[in-house]
């Protein structure tokens, strides 16, 4: 089963959800401490109704695990595959320097889905979690999407009295 060429993401959006989901239960399940930022966390706070990506932080130490993981991982039968257009490979050195991997799974020309990788997001400066611990915490969040110089008033308006938390990520993060 394929999706047609023009199709929204609206439609595909529980296929993604699922994909996406099923991917962080499966790093979980390898002992993989992830937090999922970005337009997911997004989803999950109730900023966003869908997104077209999935941004995942790694302990820098389990990239090699990510990649064994992801040689295993399929979306309706299409591979991963990895563009070093914008990013750097899933590789410790790479990751340390501050680059992002990017990959998606799909034909190279039409790709499905795609998924980053990082260790250090920008702007943040403790990886915590709120309510859920496989989401990085509003605060986090809210500071990776400001432009740099911004305030963060108004997301901080969205959240209200659920903006921080004392939750604290496993001491591999630190």
């Amino acid at each position: 089963m394929r999706w047609a060429k023009d199709e929204p993401i609206e439609t595909r959006w529980p296929t993604l959800k699922a994909f996406y989901e099923g991917l962080k239960r499966t790093l979980h399940a390898h002992g993989i401490s992830s937090l999922t930022t970005g337009g997911n966390a997004c989803i999950v706070y109730g900023l966003a109704q869908m997104t077209k990506d999935c941004d995942i932080i790694i302990p820098v130490e389990k990239a090699e695990e990510v990649l064994q993981i992801l040689a295993k991982t399929t979306l309706r039968g299409n591979l991963c595959h990895f563009t070093l257009k914008y990013g750097g490979p899933l590789h410790s050195r790479w990751l340390n320097g501050g680059w992002r991997s990017h990959t998606f799974f799909g034909p190279l020309n039409k790709p499905l889905a795609r998924v980053d990788f990082f260790v250090k997001p920008p702007q943040v400066t403790a990886l915590r979690h709120d309510e859920n611990p496989h989401y990085l915490s509003r605060d986090g969040v809210a500071r990776m999407k400001k432009p740099d110089g911004q305030k963060i008033g108004l997301l901080q308006t969205c959240w209200g009295p659920k903006w921080s938390s004392e939750a604290i990520l496993p001491e591999s993060y630190t």
